[in-house]
């Protein structure tokens, strides 16, 4: 006679076929995509990294790929010939070609990423090198820094990566959006992954509001940012973090573009007013990490000026990536004590 715990199995998984026959095709389904995405999805050796464009961004992108991966060689390019930067290898780059050194390095790299904005025709002056430069088996991984224009005016509600990118036809938001897809396809034909990175506002050492309000004093400088629409940001070590931390996903990761921003939009008036309390009355302890009010709970007064909110919460919660500055306050509080504006990475 069967064991009656098997019998009560059997019977189980006979009245659940009988019950809802197709759920459990769907969820066999499943399981066998989960197994799949598991078997291909372990970590990617980050073995070499050529950076797009080693400007203020790129070059904190070159810093966080040394901290986390001290023995991998890094190339980054410029528009001319400099000294290393953030133990970056040095390419001459002005949107033509590349030295032979420097295309070997690319060819080398198993992670590219591109900083470069697009040009004045509005298109993207790396994908033609990447493309006559020819498919490399080294390449894993392609990251593209993106902006979140390419979502327009969302009326002050929050956007995912899932919100309509509104962006008008002929602005530079579709034209980032139209790049996108196209580092996208680069990737396809290359047989590697590509992650794009939706940068909110980007803030940081030298890049704040720190020299407006010295310059101006803080009632001036609060009066001359207007406006009460809340403006989402990122420092610029987070968003380079981000992409350190993403080059490491597996192949198959599930995610390919990110939200890049932090915790808590707010009105450019709003944090003057923060950076003049840091500078003149001493950094005051920063606010508690967490979310800013949604649209429904802003003043009436605010309706109607509001243009979009950008969620992160995919980066945080699928990525793993912790913020080190997950609100303006902590990103300010951090410039005005390290001594002002100083742009060093």
């Amino acid at each position: 006679e069967p064991d009656r715990q098997s019998g009560r199995s059997d019977g189980a998984r006979r009245v659940a076929s009988v019950a809802c026959p197709g759920r459990c095709e769907r969820l066999v389904m499943r399981c066998v995509s989960l197994l799949a995405l598991a078997a291909l999805s372990g970590p990617t050796p980050v073995r070499e990294v050529f950076i797009f464009g080693l400007g203020y961004t790129g070059a904190r992108i070159a810093a966080a790929v040394r901290r986390a991966h001290p023995q991998v060689p890094v190339t980054g390019t410029t528009r001319a010939a400099r000294s290393p930067v953030a133990g970056a290898d040095i390419a001459v780059f002005d949107g033509g070609t590349l030295s032979d050194d420097a295309l070997q390095a690319l060819q080398r790299a198993s992670h590219v990423v591109s900083t470069i904005p697009p040009g004045p025709d509005l298109s993207d002056p790396v994908l033609p090198l990447l493309r006559s430069a020819g498919p490399s088996e080294a390449h894993a991984w392609f990251g593209y820094v993106s902006t979140t224009s390419v979502y327009g005016d969302h009326g002050g509600a929050w956007v995912t990566e899932e919100s309509e990118a509104r962006a008008p036809a002929g602005s530079a938001g579709a034209a980032r959006l139209l790049i996108e897809q196209e580092w996208r396809e680069a990737a396809r034909q290359q047989g590697c992954v590509a992650h794009v990175f939706r940068a909110a506002g980007i803030y940081g050492p030298g890049r704040s509001l720190v020299p407006l309000v010295q310059q101006l004093g803080p009632v001036a400088a609060v009066a001359s940012c207007g406006g009460d629409a809340p403006v989402s940001r990122v420092h610029v070590d987070d968003l380079a973090g981000a992409i350190a931390a993403c080059m490491r996903l597996g192949q198959a990761s599930v995610c390919e573009v990110w939200n890049v921003a932090d915790h808590w939009p707010a009105p450019r008036a709003e944090v003057a007013r923060y950076t003049a309390l840091a500078l003149f009355r001493g950094a005051p302890r920063s606010l508690p990490a967490g979310r800013a009010p949604r649209p429904g709970l802003q003043r009436a007064s605010r309706r109607g000026k509001e243009r979009k909110r950008v969620c992160g919460d995919r980066l945080r919660e699928r990525a793993g990536y912790a913020f080190r500055y997950p609100s303006y306050h902590s990103g300010v509080d951090a410039i005005v004590a390290a001594g002002g504006d100083a742009r060093a990475p």
